[in-house]
Parts: C-alpha cells; structure tokens; sequence
C-alpha cells in the first residue's frame, strides 16, 4: 500500500459504509465508488490522491504526514499473523500447529516397509515374536547390539530404548528431545515452549488466558513464572536450568534418571541407579546404608549388621547393651554384681554364710524373713509406732508396741538358722528297700541347699559314705513304699484372719505318679484335715523354690499342729534330691 501526503485545500478519504467521498476544504463532497477489494480500493484510493493534487503533484513533498492506515493481508493463509497485528484464523486440533500460514499435524505416522520399531510419531510399527525378538531398521531379528551414540531418546535399534523425554522438553524427535509448541485455541501467550501464539491488536492489546482483551492489569504475587494474567510471564525458568518447568507459578526441576545409572539427576541430586538392598546412591556410588548407625541385628536384606559380645544383647536400635549390669567399662553377665570397691563383675557367694555377713563382692548376704542388716538400731527404723524397733547382731528386729491403740500381730515362725529342730518333730520309715538305714530322712542341714542361708528342713540324703547319693532322696534300682512327716509344735492360732506361708522345693516325682506332700492340720481337739496338697501349685514339682500361701482362718482361736506329709506308693523317681522346707510363717490377729 501507498500512503501519500494531501497538499493545503485538497480532500481526503474517508471510508464510509456505502461509498467513498471525497471532501474539500470548501466543503463540496464527491462520491468515488466502493470497491469489490482491498487491492481495487488501494488502487481508486491513490488514483483519486493523484487527481486531486493535480498532474505534476506539487506541494506534496512539505505537507505533514497523515495518519497511517494498516490493511490485514491473509491472502492464502489459514493461520497466523495477518501483519496488522490480528490473525487469520485459528488451527483446529487435528492441526494444531501453524507452519508459514498452513496448519499441520503434530505427526505422521510412517511405517512403509516396517515390521517392527518406531512408526515416528512415538508409536510403534508391531512387536517381534519371541523367535526372533529384536527390531533392526524395522526388521525383526535373532540377535542385536543396541546403538544409542548421539541419542538421549528413542529407538536403541534393538527395540529397546535410549531414554525418555520429560517435562518442557517431553516429545523425541530424533534421538533428542525437543519442545512441541501448543496454541490450540489460543490466540496469544504462551506456546509451551518460550515462544508466543500471537500478538494481541491495538484494540485489545492484552492476553488473558489465550484470548486478547482490551484492558488488564499483571499480577504476578507469590509467582515465579507463568502467566501475569495479561498475556505476559511473570518469570522465565530457563536461567535455573534446562530441567526447570513453569508448574503451578513456579520454577519446579523434573529429574532425568538414565536406566541403570547412579548418576546427577539434573537437580541437585542423585539417580538411584543400579544399587541394590541396602544402598543408596551417593555422589554416584552406590553405598551401604543398610547397616548405618547400628552395630548389631538384622540389615533387613537377610543378612545382619554384627553381633554383640558375650554378656550383651542387641536392642531394637541396632545398639549393644548390657544384658546384665554395666560395671565401669565391663558388662556384667545375669547373676554377677558389680563390686562398687574395684567396679570389676563378681558372683556373690553366700552358701555357709550368716546373713549380713560379705557376699565376696562388696555386699552382704541377705537377711531372712524380710529384715534387713543393720549397724545401729537407728537403722531399722520402719517410721511405724506401733513396733519396737532393734538391732542386734546385725539383724533387725521389730517387736510390736503395747501402746494404746496399736494392735500386736501374732507371729510365729522357724527358718531353722540356729540348726535344730525348731521344736519340730520328724519321722520317715521305708525307702531303703533292702537296705535299711540307708533311706532318706528328715534332717535341719545347710549341706543341700536353703531358701534363706544357712538351714533348711531337707528330706533325702544329706550324709555321705551311703549307698544313697549324697543331696538324692531314692535309690534309682529299688521302688519303695515310704511315709515321711514334718510336725511343727503346738500353736495357740489368734482370732481373726490367720495365714500360714512357708518356701518349699518339691523335686520328687509328679502327684500322678505315686508321689504327693500334704498339708494335714492336727487341732488339739478334734478331727484331722488334709488342706492342701502340692498339686494345688502351678507347678507341682521341680528344683525352683516356690512360695506356698494357705489360709488358716478356719481354724482362728484354736491350738493345732500343722503336719507336712510326703507319700511314695511303691513308685520313686531317681536322680532327683528330695523335699525342702525353709522359712515357715504363721500370722495375723490383726
């Protein structure tokens, strides 16, 4: 188009819905007819230019420039920029990419003379049986040897790949990934891949959401990138690196992790690549993680992170701990104590000794009954006004107070610590068989074992030089009928509730096989009971010691006897030691 200046008292077009006037400035009017084209108005309109400034065209070259007109030129385009500005159409989404006024598909897919491999448009042209399973330059093949030189993407040439496309970046052109443009129904902004979809015209010169609008104000708070909301960005991804994408109004990194590679993954950060249970890649070596900050116990793979040395056990944190006492730098094992003089692991010994005499570790040997050792009477004090309390020779002992308003407990009791009987009568017969004088009999001995050192009331052989060995209670060829009895002496029982508890170690046969200890309580008057039996235990026999409670109140305000009985009808166990009684205790009255 030609634009020409108009001399001082020449008209000027005017384009009017009907025709074309020409106006002077003495205001006559003259009518041009309307064209039937851009081109035909162009030309009358400079035909007519050229009429009114005369033959020669003088005066044009000192006027003032006009203003501009700017005629769309679409002329074999279906798409694009129509040069003013606008555009001349939109592609649909079969086509939706616009090539020098054309729209065109994304992609064609081409398998001519293919059996196998990539169709171009990331599809593929068929699967390769099993008998000849690898696609070469289209062609099912035996074998193959995969070529990804130059490639992050796309066909190995083995029916294999060399990588995916991700993100901005997404589609595989080539063996590289590139960035498609996306305008579909979008006359402005954003492409998807940095570029534009269209410039908006002077009369709406604003993008908003794909659409030019005529007036807008950019907002781009808390947004790193994206749309500005007026057809503009309010940031580009790019500078941060060629993985960052525009999600959500911010810059976001997709990482790129190659098959089988503990590599960067583009971000900061590493591929987990190839390692396998227990590793982790770090700085692009698989290491063993497996096992970090534990010691000890299972690495969760089936194999284990370390054992723990003897007296130790590992805890659920994969630590070893001390499965006994810790002792300065030693552990020590179940049973040991740990010597506060030389902080070194010992095995405290009381067997012979006196109670609240050393255990061999620092200690002492524990006291009986529940007392406790002492130094001074001070030191037996239990805060409770109702006892008296003493010590002497290093035991303590409480004596319930006859002041007002305090109520005396009745006790009575026998640990047979001072080696007699106790007031206790015993009596055994049968049990050794062909040998007699050889049987097992009740006797006060420290020599088999105690609840509570140094005595206890044993049943078996506690003598040596016998044919019965010495801590067993029957001979392991001869079977016996034996009756054996442990009698307390008389006791005046209060009124009230009264309990009898006494320690007991029952290592003979089970009640089931012949073998039972009863409990018979012989008032001073009247008829004998049987109140209990070792088979009301949890555990009827055994080598443990085991403490018995029974109730007594039944017999409340009464003088009795309590007489243990052991019965062997014709079946003895060998091999086991016997029967023990130790620390026996009447109570209550209060």
């Amino acid at each position: 188009m030609v634009f020409r200046r108009l001399p001082a008292g020449f008209s000027f077009i005017v384009l009017l819905p009907a025709s074309l006037s020409v106006l002077s400035c003495a205001g006559s009017v003259g009518e041009l007819p309307v064209p039937d084209s851009v081109s035909e108005l162009t030309a009358d309109a400079a035909s007519a230019l050229d009429g009114a400034m005369g033959p020669d065209g003088s005066g044009a070259a000192d006027l003032p420039l006009g203003p501009d007109v700017c005629v769309p030129d679409c002329q074999a385009k279906e798409c694009g920029d129509d040069g003013c500005g606008g555009q001349c159409g939109k592609c649909p989404k079969a086509a939706p990419l616009c090539v020098e006024g054309k729209c065109e598909v994304l992609c064609v897919p081409d398998c001519e003379g293919k059996e196998c491999g990539s169709d171009g448009c990331e599809g593929d042209c068929g699967k390769c049986p099993k008998a000849a399973p690898f696609c070469v330059d289209g062609t099912c093949a035996l074998d193959c040897t995969p070529d990804c030189q130059g490639k992050e993407c796309g066909d190995d040439g083995c029916g294999g790949s060399c990588g995916t496309c991700s993100g901005i970046n997404g589609s595989c052109h080539d063996g590289t990934c590139q960035c498609l443009p996306d305008c579909t129904e979008q006359e402005c902004g954003d492409d998807g891949c940095g570029g534009k979809c269209g410039n908006c015209p002077q009369e709406a010169p604003y993008c908003d959401g794909g659409t030019c609008v005529s007036g807008c104000v950019p907002d781009c708070t808390a947004k790193e990138c994206g749309d500005d909301g007026c057809g503009g960005k309010c940031g580009d991804c790019k500078p941060f690196g060629p993985q960052y994408q525009c999600k959500q109004d911010q810059c976001v990194c997709t990482p790129i992790c190659l098959p089988d590679a503990c590599v960067l993954d583009g971000c900061g950060g590493f591929c987990e690549g190839p390692c396998g249970c227990g590793e982790k890649c770090v700085e692009g070596i698989c290491e063993d993680v497996a096992c970090a900050g534990k010691e000890c116990g299972s690495d969760g793979c089936g194999g284990t992170c370390g054992q723990c040395a003897v007296g130790k056990s590992c805890s659920s944190q994969g630590k070893c701990v001390c499965a006994g006492v810790q002792c300065g730098n030693a552990c020590c094992q179940v049973g040991q104590v740990c010597n506060p003089g030389t902080l070194t692991c010992c095995q405290p010994s009381c067997t012979g000794k006196l109670p609240c005499t050393g255990d061999g570790c620092g200690g002492l040997c524990p006291p009986p009954g529940g007392s406790k050792c002492c130094d001074e009477d001070s030191d037996c004090s239990d805060n409770d006004v109702c006892t008296q309390d003493q010590c002497a020779f290093g035991l303590c002992y409480y004596t319930p107070s006859t002041l007002p308003g305090c109520c005396v407990p009745f006790t009575w009791s026998s640990t047979f610590d001072e080696g007699t009987n106790s007031g206790f009568s015993f009596s055994w017969n049968g049990g050794g068989g062909p040998f007699p004088g050889m049987e097992a009999k009740w006797q006060v001995t420290n020599v088999c074992g105690a609840h509570s050192s140094p005595n206890a009331a044993y049943y078996g052989m506690a003598e040596t030089g016998s044919l019965l060995p010495q801590c067993t209670y029957s001979l392991p060829m001869f079977p016996v009928t034996a009756l054996a009895t442990a009698t307390t002496p008389l006791i005046t029982l209060p009124k009230g509730k009264v309990t009898l508890t006494f320690w007991a170690k029952f290592d003979i046969g089970a009640p089931a096989t012949g073998e039972l200890v009863t409990l018979e309580m012989v008032p001073q008057s009247g008829p004998l009971a049987t109140i209990w039996d070792n088979g009301d235990l949890p555990v009827p026999v055994g080598a443990s010691w085991q403490k018995v409670t029974v109730d007594l109140t039944a017999y409340a305000g009464k003088t009795v006897q309590i007489r243990w009985i052991y019965s062997c009808s014709n079946v003895t166990q060998s091999g086991l030691s016997g029967i023990f009684l130790d620390d026996i205790l009447v109570s209550g009255g209060c």
